[in-house]
């Protein structure tokens, strides 16, 4: 027999659930561009872009943009949709394959499949590199692996259009700009890594360095 799917309990509970979750065109958009991402290209639909989430899945997900997504699921989610040849992708991902220890080689794998499979799609990923992960800032290993990251997306991708969202995120000095996150990290639906998530300063710094770089 068929699963019932169990409906998304918010942890918050003041949410109206119906209003949240119905299924509609609200699937994480910008303007015209579908956007693809983890949890934090999904925050940043919902708070700003109001996009709705997908009613009765377990994992919150709009559109392409799904909690706890990884480079390879992103690859996964993209083979079941039917997309208009030309369409112009913002891509935000691989974060989640950094906080997992994924070493950065095989990320970089992930990502040049990811890019090579759109292409063969007829598709147009206009990348974004890797925000700092606020709550990581200690950890040197990992942030030297998204530091590198976003090297070898600059470097490998230059025939693709890279918007840079690290800087709005950093001060002249190369710090985190931390009133540009949220007090504490979250649990997500989607992965056992906590999130520090943007705040709304941050969020508005975000999709103004997307939206000035975009064209039709």
């Amino acid at each position: 027999g068929s699963m019932t799917p169990t409906p998304t309990i918010l942890t918050s509970g003041t949410y109206n659930d119906s209003l949240l979750t119905i299924n509609s065109d609200y699937d994480a958009y910008l303007l015209d561009f579908p956007l693809m991402g983890d949890d934090f290209m999904l925050y940043l639909a919902r708070m700003e872009l109001k996009c709705r989430f997908r009613r009765h899945e377990r994992v919150l997900q709009s559109g392409l943009c799904v909690s706890g997504l990884t480079i390879n699921g992103a690859r996964n989610r993209l083979k079941r949709v039917q997309l208009p040849e030309g369409t112009q992708i913002i891509v935000n991902i691989g974060s989640v394959d950094i906080m997992r220890g994924k070493p950065l080689v095989q990320i970089e794998h992930d990502f040049r499949l990811l890019i090579k499979e759109m292409h063969n799609m007829r598709l147009v990923p206009i990348l974004t590199n890797l925000a700092p992960l606020g709550n990581y800032c200690h950890d040197k290993v990992l942030c030297d692996k998204i530091y590198r990251f976003n090297k070898f997306i600059r470097s490998e991708c230059c025939h693709l259009k890279v918007i840079d969202i690290h800087s709005c995120l950093i001060n002249e000095r190369g710090v985190v700009r931390f009133d540009c996150f949220q007090a504490s990290p979250r649990q997500v639906t989607g992965s056992k890594e906590p999130y520090l998530f943007w705040n709304k300063i941050g969020r508005q710094r975000v999709l103004q360095v997307i939206e000035t770089s975009l064209e039709y």
